[in-house]
């Protein structure tokens, strides 16, 4: 009974009326198909599975594979913002190794030079996609016969080196028996022949590209970083920028409108109180990189601008602890300012050239012992791949009125244990039109504080000691780009 009854369903599913639904039906499901593999729906799957094979942790909390999880967070969260139906815009993102020893006194400098760094590489990739030229040409290049050869003078060195070696080994076998007894015979030491070698009768055939870009490219924010330390101390960074239309043109409305810029009331409920979100984040702020966009509880907009340094000095050195108090500060200062000033005002440019070719023919090698001249011919084939890039960022803002540092902070690294010393700077039309008022007025109050606050300690303190993946935090969304 069960066998008829498969066989009968069998048949209807053969059946023209079933197979007319069907093909009905085909497009509808092809249709499905189609909006479940949206190219970027399957890179957030290809990312996913990447980050849950290369970010493990050991039993003491490094990544075994720092680089290879560093890049596939990148790629995770690059993924799922082009992905968010509201994305607009570009984000690139650059990954970079910190070239020293995580217990290096010099660690935290470089450590600040690699994200410098990648931030540098995500920016020379949005140049590439905004407006680049490209030149390239072929080359192929015929190799004439000529045989290697050695001069007499070459020949005549060689034996004079032959003969001084000579004397001097006789020497020491002389004055190594007499002091030993035993006869070592250096004698038999003979200098390594003379060699060249030479293409002969071969060609060169390549392809030579040369890339051009420039472009002004303010408005791209630092939106995010990821950081990951290995238990041997390798360390690698990946920054994340994003940038478009609407935040270029936006920065700029904000930085010419000044204090006549007015709040923007729809921003307000996501506004933050920046003195309040200081202290609550302040034993995690060496997270934070770069320049983000965020909005007061006014709705008015603040570019908080993120500095650190770090300690170069030997601990328990003299100069040590002067350092730390004296120039670490300062150098915390520039860093952010200067990350401010780029998002200002920032021109890249780009200049590239690669070759990629293949020699080919005959190489003949000649040998000479002082004595008989020999030869050698033998098939050769090589690959050339050369690269010379060059890329520049530069920025300038003068005339900024009203900027305010939030406060300075002092962080203790989770893996290495080094004291970080920051600052972070805000700025906002609001602060500019305090700033301008000040100056305009010549009994102007000068009670009021502008500078930082004390810190505290707080819960957002990072767990563990030795938790090597570090990411900052999402400040912006959708609606800042």
């Amino acid at each position: 009974m069960k066998k008829r009854l498969l066989a009968a369903v069998i048949a209807a599913a053969a059946s023209p009326a079933v197979a007319a639904v069907d093909a009905a039906q085909q497009p509808a499901q092809q249709a499905q198909l189609h909006v479940q593999r949206e190219p970027f729906n399957a890179q957030v799957a290809i990312a996913q599975k990447k980050v849950t094979q290369f970010c493990v942790t050991d039993d003491l909390g490094y990544t075994p594979s720092p680089k290879d999880c560093v890049n596939a967070q990148q790629m995770l969260y690059v993924a799922k913002a082009k992905s968010s139906p509201n994305f607009k815009g570009f984000i690139h993102a650059g990954v970079v190794k910190v070239h020293v020893d995580a217990t290096d006194v010099l660690w935290g400098q470089s450590r600040n030079i690699a994200y410098r760094s990648a931030i540098h590489e995500a920016r020379v990739s949005l140049l590439s996609e905004l407006d680049m030229n490209i030149r390239t040409r072929q080359e192929k290049r015929k190799i004439e016969d000529r045989d290697p050869q050695f001069s007499s003078e070459e020949k005549s060195v060689y034996r004079d080196k032959q003969a001084s070696l000579k004397v001097a080994t006789s020497v020491a076998d002389a004055v190594i028996e007499g002091e030993t007894g035993q006869a070592p015979d250096l004698k038999s030491v003979d200098l390594q022949p003379l060699e060249k070698s030479q293409f002969v009768g071969g060609e060169e055939f390549g392809t030579r590209t040369q890339i051009n870009a420039a472009a002004e490219i303010s408005g791209a924010y630092v939106v995010k970083t990821f950081e990951a330390t290995s238990a041997q101390g390798e360390t690698w960074v990946s920054a994340v920028i994003r940038g478009s239309v609407n935040s270029k043109r936006a920065v700029k409305a904000i930085y010419e409108g000044g204090a006549a810029y007015q709040a923007v009331p729809g921003k307000a409920a996501r506004g933050i109180d920046i003195d309040e979100w200081f202290l609550q984040h302040y034993d995690t702020m060496f997270a934070n990189i770069g320049t983000k966009l965020v909005w007061d509880k006014a709705g008015y907009p603040v570019l908080l601008s993120f500095g650190q340094a770090f300690n170069v000095k030997q601990p328990n050195s003299a100069s040590y602890d002067r350092y730390e108090s004296s120039i670490m500060p300062s150098l915390a200062r520039n860093d952010a300012l200067s990350h401010l000033s780029q998002i200002f005002n920032l021109q890249g440019s780009l200049d590239a050239e690669s070759y990629v070719g293949q020699l080919s023919g005959k190489k003949l090698t000649i040998t000479y012992d002082g004595k008989t001249e020999t030869q050698i011919q033998e098939d050769v084939s090589e690959t050339i791949a050369t690269l010379d890039e060059l890329s520049k960022m530069a920025s300038s803002v003068v005339g900024i009125s009203g900027l305010k540092e939030v406060g300075q902070f002092e962080n203790i690294h989770p893996v290495t244990q080094k004291k970080i010393v920051g600052k972070v700077y805000a700025w906002s039309p609001k602060y500019a039109g305090d700033a301008l008022a000040y100056t305009a007025e010549q009994a102007a109050d000068t009670s009021r504080a502008m500078g930082g606050v004390n810190p505290v300690s707080t819960s957002n303190r990072m767990s563990g000691t030795n938790r090597s993946f570090v990411q900052s935090a999402d400040l912006m969304d959708n609606s800042d780009f």
